[in-house]
């Protein structure tokens, strides 16, 4: 097999294009073991470290399978029942830029308390704690918070919660700057190109599968992020859109990286169904997408 990555004739092994601790379950066995090894320990391992990708999958209590229709532009997700789930904007907050994020540590600014205690109040019902016993951790962050100075920190093992203090936080910057998934991005898309036989139409392929190999090339590429919804759903949208491939991790918060095209190819959208563990085809309708019941299934001639 010609490993897709470091393009040499090795044995395939086999690779989660979205990893399976945040819901993918889309499989390719086109990659060798030791790229397959390095885009485990560079790509996917920071997906999984992202905020809000975490913060979604927390979010997702539901065991419903439902069809749903997707208004990208509106932002509202309808089922096929008819029912409606409302999102809006979530705010992001200036004051606060999150660090080692999958271990929900903070740095706050002065005044930051209202975020502290939302999160606490949050964290503590996620976990079950009683009201009377979240109302005292807050009361002892509160204690702290009257006598912190710049450089202290709080912790609450409990909650989960390390909060450091700093006189004044610069506002979020975009977190493709820092140790984030434009490396998975890029990698995703390579595969996804090999899945679906598109790898003749991308001209910069073999600087989006170095950048995910190395991570020395996105001044080469532009990676952006999407915007943030309230409410998860149990689907990851992965979207080939003009010169566009887009993934929206449950539908909430999602990467998009620029691909160079040879010739205009149709815009395909999928949906990774994380409930069933199966990618469905989906129907575009002018401003909305339906997630339809056509399943998308690969064979693989080594396996046979």
């Amino acid at each position: 097999m010609l490993c897709i990555f470091c393009q040499k004739n090795k044995q395939p092994s086999e690779e989660h294009i979205i990893p399976e601790n945040v819901g993918g379950s889309v499989i390719s066995y086109q990659v060798c073991s030791g790229c397959n090894s390095i885009l485990g320990s560079h790509a996917d391992s920071e997906l999984n470290k992202h905020r809000h990708i975490y913060d979604a999958f927390q979010k997702l209590q539901t065991k419903d399978k439902p069809e749903l229709q997707f208004r990208f532009n509106k932002s509202i997700f309808t089922r096929s029942d008819g029912a409606k789930i409302n999102v809006s904007n979530k705010s992001n907050s200036a004051r606060i830029q999150t660090t080692r994020l999958s271990q929900n540590e903070f740095i706050i600014a002065p005044n930051d308390n209202k975020f502290i205690i939302k999160y606490m109040k949050k964290k503590g019902k996620q976990k079950g704690f009683s009201e009377k016993y979240v109302a005292n951790q807050i009361t002892d962050y509160l204690e702290w918070s009257k006598s912190k100075r710049v450089g202290d920190s709080y912790k609450n093992e409990a909650l989960e919660l390390h909060a450091n203090f700093r006189s004044s936080v610069s506002n979020r910057k975009t977190l493709m700057s820092g140790k984030t998934p434009h490396r998975f991005i890029a990698k995703a898309c390579v595969e996804f190109v090999y899945l679906l036989g598109l790898q003749d139409n991308i001209i910069n392929l073999n600087i989006l599968r170095k950048h995910a190999l190395r991570g020395t090339d996105l001044n080469l590429i532009r990676c952006n992020e999407e915007p943030i919804w309230e409410k998860a759903i149990p689907f990851h949208i992965i979207a080939f859109h003009n010169n566009q491939f887009q993934i929206h991790f449950f539908a909430q918060y999602g990467f998009s990286i620029e691909i160079e095209l040879k010739r205009a190819m149709p815009n395909i959208t999928l949906a990774n169904d994380i409930n069933n563990k199966s990618l469905h085809v989906c129907k575009s309708e002018d401003t909305w997408i339906q997630i339809t019941n056509e399943i998308l299934e690969f064979k693989w001639d080594h396996l046979t």
